[in-house]
């Protein structure tokens, strides 16, 4: 049967200021594969590593840097944000307004589903993004705005 979380109700008030994305995350579902958590949160995150397996973390609302040992990662609303497994990071909550994010944290690998990637691991063309869609940490680039520029 269909479910309906309310996990905007999980954090009343101003509780996210007193909050992080990654210690104060909240278990919502989970099973010996995958977990999956939510957060609102405010203060900066310490240094952290999943040494168990890969994270997937989708920025509901707000802005944030990601700290990684790779780089620095700009995200806004709307992004998905891989941690392959046991990369150092941490998470900077920017702007005015809490960051709200859903982790997923699996017990394996995340890679992009097969039947979107050919043999030679490229994405194919019915597939929902595209290369142009992935950043990696140090690029200072929004692909989704029409008028945006890498750096």
């Amino acid at each position: 049967m269909p479910r309906h979380l309310k996990l905007h109700d999980l954090f009343p008030g101003e509780e996210h200021k007193s909050v992080d994305p990654v210690t104060g995350r909240r278990l919502v579902l989970g099973n010996a594969d995958v977990r999956i958590s939510y957060a609102v949160s405010s203060l900066p995150s310490p240094l952290y590593r999943n040494a168990v397996g890969d994270e997937c973390v989708f920025v509901e609302r707000g802005t944030a840097t990601v700290e990684t040992v790779f780089g620095a990662l700009e995200v806004r609303q709307g992004d998905y944000v891989v941690l392959p497994r046991a990369t150092t990071h941490r998470w900077l909550p920017t702007g005015d307004e809490p960051l709200r994010t859903y982790a997923v944290e699996a017990n394996g690998h995340i890679a992009p589903p097969k039947r979107y990637l050919s043999k030679y691991g490229q994405f194919l063309e019915h597939a929902p993004y595209c290369e142009r869609d992935l950043r990696a940490p140090g690029s200072r680039c929004w692909p989704r705005a029409a008028t945006s520029r890498c750096t």
